[in-house]
């Protein structure tokens, strides 16, 4: 090996990782044109800034006392993929999940597949949106999905170019949203229910903003109508993950 310019064994300082990749120069006492970009116990790392059609080689040394012969990897070629997605989120709007996705650059892309499955496993089309072709800029894409499963709704992009190969974005899961807290009203009383597990303090408010009441329930607790003037009032609920104000009408 060669290591800080000389024959011999390396040291753990010809090592200084910088998983952003500088080429033409090298980052520590290694020979010239050789970089560290990574230095652990891991399995795996990510580099950037790799020039796209450039060719690479990767060595790896591991510490056997002294360090062991670097190992030359086959040569590396860089390629760009065809759809850069920046992003892939979906939200409930209206009982309608939408879903949103945005494209750095496209290149060959003739459309977007969005596919659909309730074990994130088997998965069908449901629609499909044209691509930009060959785009240079920020493309933002939404599609409307009203049917949406009723526990959890998994949804990916299968891009295609126009010469039929693609690729898969990464997969995302939907909940139905859910309330945490309903009401019930009855003749003599007010119950608000809970549908978590962990306790919950609430405050009574009146229409001025005073506050009439507080304490904490689990699961459920009545509002008896008889202890309050008629008129609006409003129940802050918390929990330590949950947070939501209910109106309520006593007459």
């Amino acid at each position: 090996m060669n290591c800080n310019g000389t024959n011999g064994d390396c040291n753990a300082n010809d090592f200084v990782m910088s998983s952003s990749f500088t080429g033409g120069s090298s980052n520590t006492n290694l020979p010239q044109d050789e970089y560290c970009v990574y230095k652990g116990v891991g399995d795996n790392t990510t580099i950037t800034n790799l020039i796209n059609g450039n060719n690479y080689y990767f060595k790896i040394y591991t510490y056997l006392n002294p360090w062991s012969d670097n190992l030359l990897s086959p040569i590396l070629n860089v390629s760009a993929l065809p759809v850069d997605i920046l992003s892939f989120k979906g939200r409930f709007i209206d009982e309608v999940i939408r879903l949103k996705w945005q494209t750095g650059y496209e290149v060959n892309n003739d459309y977007f597949e969005i596919q659909k499955s309730k074990d994130g496993i088997r998965f069908n089309a449901i629609g499909r949106i044209n691509g930009s072709g060959n785009s240079y800029r920020v493309n933002d894409y939404l599609y409307d999905d009203a049917d949406s499963y009723p526990y959890k709704s998994y949804y990916r992009l299968k891009q295609t170019d126009f010469d039929g190969s693609y690729t898969y974005s990464k997969v995302i899961c939907i909940r139905p949203k859910v309330n945490e807290f309903t009401i019930e009203d009855y003749l003599d009383y007010m119950q608000i229910n809970s549908s978590l597990l962990e306790n919950v303090k609430y405050i009574i408010i009146n229409n001025q903003g005073k506050e009439i009441n507080r304490g904490i329930f689990n699961k459920s607790f009545q509002i008896i109508k008889r202890n309050y003037l008629s008129g609006i009032y409003y129940v802050q609920l918390k929990t330590p993950y949950h947070e939501e104000v209910l109106k309520l009408g006593l007459q």
